[in-house]
């Protein structure tokens, strides 16, 4: 898989710390360029400066998910440095802790903005660009938190079950424009891959990008427009950046 995004662009919020590091990381090693975002410059900063000591490129942006002046920056940010946007991972999510009846109007506004808004301002601002360049991929976080509930989470579960039907729904608007080169896609924690309600059991992802991208192909023949995946193994990392080149970026 070795330059497997060789000359693309990708977008990491979140990514100053666990996957959305690791990934900028990844997608770094795989000829990517790079902005990453975190709410900590800091953070965003030192993860920028590992990968271009390593001869990576990367550029890194104080953001805060919640804002969309933020997200427009790092947008921007991206096309003028790099000149075009291929790959945004909406990785930015937030939770606290508390029983419903415990929980502040501000603290549930705030997870909500964090987790569901930001990554509705990321596609928002981000599908136009796609669209122009003519394709793109955009993975959103999601967890298996917004598929059930979990004791002291509510406003953690709202939120990811919200991003879960986000991005179905935007698959379904965006499907039109969509062709094997270009899907809208979302990083999901389902036991089993589940493409378009059905649950598929053809595959399981192993790293091995062509695979996957020839399934992808049989399935938008059958005008399938949205895909959820699970990483399996333990470089989550590794399987993320597979699957983004998958999409037609490989």
């Amino acid at each position: 898989m070795a330059d497997s995004l060789s000359g693309r662009i990708a977008i990491v919020t979140a990514g100053g710390a666990g996957i959305g590091a690791a990934t900028a990381r990844r997608f770094a090693a795989e000829g990517a360029s790079v902005v990453v975002a975190d709410l900590s410059g800091r953070r965003a900063g030192a993860i920028a400066a590992a990968i271009t000591s390593g001869g990576g490129r990367a550029v890194s942006i104080k953001m805060d998910a919640a804002e969309p002046e933020g997200i427009q920056a790092v947008i921007r940010l991206a096309l003028d440095t790099f000149g075009r946007l291929d790959i945004l991972f909406n990785n930015a999510g937030m939770a606290d802790v508390a029983l419903l009846e415990e929980t502040s109007l501000e603290s549930w506004n705030r997870v909500i903005a964090v987790t569901l808004t930001g990554t509705f301002l990321g596609m928002k601002y981000a599908l136009p660009v796609m669209r122009r360049q003519g394709r793109g991929v955009i993975v959103n976080t999601a967890s298996i938190s917004g598929t059930a509930g979990d004791y002291g989470l509510s406003s953690y579960n709202a939120a990811k079950a919200g991003v879960i039907n986000l991005t179905r729904a935007a698959a379904i608007e965006n499907a039109r424009h969509n062709t094997h080169e270009g899907h809208l896609t979302y990083l999901n924690e389902l036991d089993r891959p589940v493409v378009s309600g059905e649950i598929v059991k053809a595959f399981t992802f192993t790293g091995e990008a062509e695979a996957l991208r020839q399934r992808v192909r049989e399935l938008a023949a059958r005008g399938v427009t949205e895909i959820a995946y699970q990483p399996k193994g333990p470089d989550i990392a590794r399987e993320l950046t597979a699957f983004a080149a998958m999409a037609g970026l490989g």
